[in-house]
């Protein structure tokens, strides 16, 4: 873990990604789409756990390809408790 130092007392998870919601949800649905297409094409395996595996590592590529379209970061904020 990387040590913010004393100015830093705080954190929070933002995503950075630049495009617009309209095609973070466009590129969410195409996704979505080439699983449907990935497992339409194994159907004809003859092993099943050959399937399952192949279908657990394209849908692991697809959330990874996800992720990174949304860049999630660490966002280290400097908080000041105020009495009132």
């Amino acid at each position: 873990m990387i040590e913010a130092g004393p100015e830093f007392n705080d954190w929070t998870i933002t995503l950075r990604s630049p495009l617009p919601g309209w095609a973070l949800s466009l590129a969410a649905l195409a996704l979505l789409s080439a699983l449907v297409a990935a497992w339409h094409g194994l159907a004809k395996e003859p092993r099943a756990g050959r399937r399952w595996v192949l279908l657990s590592l394209r849908t692991g590529a697809t959330l990874l390809a996800l992720l990174l379209l949304l860049e999630p970061a660490l966002e280290l904020l400097q908080v000041r408790r105020v009495k009132s």
